[in-house]
């Protein structure tokens, strides 16, 4: 997953030859999706929006954290926290959270190359702790995974952020969300586009 955010800004950086960035100037109304992630907490996440110029469009995603933990051999769900430190007198050495968010919004383009879009999504965040078991009976050579039913919940978030068309078919999605903060990177295929050329709409995708 890092290595498609990478490429996505990769994207961004390498300049646009003329007309390329012509073709990207003409873009006009058009129905995409893509891939969109939140790092670093989500790297796996799609996005479905509507881009309409001097119009409002829809926005909506959903993002998730990806590898589950307790889809790992080291994971006990019948273990609680009071057992592990109270019972059994292991050591907590980590934490960590997973996160599944939806999320949806609008979009407004200002000019022929620049969208904004903006909204609102909830989130929920399971809490997991990491601990050392000196015997070395459970987990892997003595450390495991158990979940903190008490850190998780669900928790708002609000994000926001821009569309930079690289061709009339393909745009790099740039911005940032709090819940989990993190910077928005992505990049999105129009499936339904049209120019308008002598007044006249003409279907290219």
């Amino acid at each position: 997953m890092k290595r498609v955010v990478l490429l996505a800004a990769t994207l961004i950086l390498v300049p646009a030859s003329p007309a390329a960035a012509q073709d990207a100037r003409r873009l006009a109304d058009g129905l995409a999706v893509g891939y969109s992630a939140n790092a670093p907490n989500q790297y796996f996440g799609f996005s479905a929006f509507t881009v309409r110029k001097g119009a409002v469009g829809f926005y909506a995603d959903m993002k998730l954290t990806l590898p589950n933990l307790e889809a790992r051999d080291d994971f006990y769900s019948n273990i609680s926290i009071r057992t592990a430190e109270q019972y059994f007198g292991d050591r907590h050495i980590d934490s960590r959270s997973s996160w599944t968010s939806f999320n949806g919004g609008i979009t407004y383009r200002l000019a022929s190359a620049v969208a904004l879009y903006v909204g609102m999504g909830l989130t929920a965040e399971s809490r997991y702790r990491k601990y050392d078991d000196p015997t070395g009976i459970l987990g892997r050579e003595g450390q495991y995974w158990i979940e903190d039913k008490a850190g998780g919940g669900l928790r708002p978030n609000v994000f926001g952020g821009v569309f930079l068309p690289i061709d009339p078919a393909w745009m790099v999605q740039l911005g940032a969300e709090m819940g989990p903060q993190g910077f928005t990177v992505g990049f999105a295929r129009t499936l339904f586009a049209y120019w308008v050329a002598g007044g006249e709409a003409i279907r290219i995708l």
